[in-house]
């Protein structure tokens, strides 16, 4: 059975359940990934210690403890996502505390596009569901998988949900049509704490250097909107939506370089982070200094 194939298997079985039994399993799930990926589980441990007090060399048993939460957080977004259609995104928002969403109501507002930069944390599909409520278009950048297959499935999954797919090929008319969608008033979503496609820029990320995605600061220069830093957490009842104040950026502000800008991103979204450092999903290596990392 292909991955395409297993992952509509479990759409199939995980969108009849109750929320409650979903988060549940996932919680259940991420605890048997924990005990069984172990590579996985010893950069999680290096990344706790690397955000709660900077140095990942030295993993105390609280670091280890929020690696471990960390894999149960990831088991409920995981099924959460299978989970989710349009038809209950009404259920979604009524389980949505708000913080900060008047930076968003008031540049969609002024008929601005919006920027929203975005990290790995809680459930971020779900944190389209609220600029849906709004009325606003949203468009996520997505990786372009290697399963055709898989990408298919992905894209259609997302389409249902509400939320339009770009995929990060890289080229110039992929960027032109996002730049499209924002001057239209479209709210385009990008994850940049992580460097997937391996052309981010340099910036300080909890203390050391590595790469990150400049897409926000990119595309908001050549569209002329705001970037706002986001993220969506997991609660015990449902879920916090978090925005952060409006960031402009003009194409002299990035110069010969899109590091310095990306920097002023990158510094608003650590203490994001730390606020709920067991939900941040990122289970790769992302530092030069971690073992394993390639770029």
């Amino acid at each position: 059975m292909s991955s395409a194939q297993s992952y509509r298997l479990l759409s199939r079985v995980v969108r009849p359940l109750p929320w409650w039994l979903v988060r549940l399993l996932g919680f259940v799930g991420g605890h048997i990934m924990w005990a069984t990926q172990s590579t996985a589980r010893q950069t999680s441990q290096r990344h706790a210690a690397r955000v709660r007090h900077g140095d990942p060399q030295h993993v105390s048993r609280l670091d280890r403890r929020i690696a471990r939460k960390r894999f149960a957080s990831y088991g409920r977004y995981f099924l959460e996502t299978f989970w989710l259609n349009a038809d209950r995104h009404a259920d979604i928002l009524d389980r949505f505390e708000l913080e900060g969403e008047k930076y968003l109501t008031d540049a969609l507002a002024a008929g601005d596009g919006v920027v929203l930069a975005a990290a790995h944390i809680g459930n971020w599909d779900y944190a389209a569901i609220y600029p849906l409520s709004l009325g606003a278009p949203i468009i996520a950048v997505a990786e372009d998988l290697a399963d055709d297959d898989l990408t298919e499935w992905f894209v259609a999954m997302r389409a249902e949900a509400g939320i339009e797919i770009v995929l990060a090929d890289g080229t110039k008319g992929s960027f032109l049509q996002l730049v499209r969608a924002v001057k239209s008033g479209r709210v385009v979503a990008l994850l940049c704490d992580r460097d997937v496609s391996g052309t981010g820029v340099p910036v300080t990320f909890f203390g050391e250097e590595t790469r990150l995605p400049a897409g926000p600061v990119v595309l908001a220069a050549a569209a002329g909107a705001p970037v706002l830093p986001v993220v969506c957490y997991l609660t015990k009842s449902g879920y916090r939506f978090v925005v952060d104040s409006p960031m402009k950026f003009t194409k002299a502000d990035l110069g010969d370089t899109q590091s310095a800008a990306m920097q002023q991103v990158v510094d608003r979204l650590e203490p994001l982070i730390r606020r709920a450092p067991e939900q941040w999903h990122v289970l790769q290596p992302n530092w030069p200094s971690d073992p394993g990392y390639t770029q």
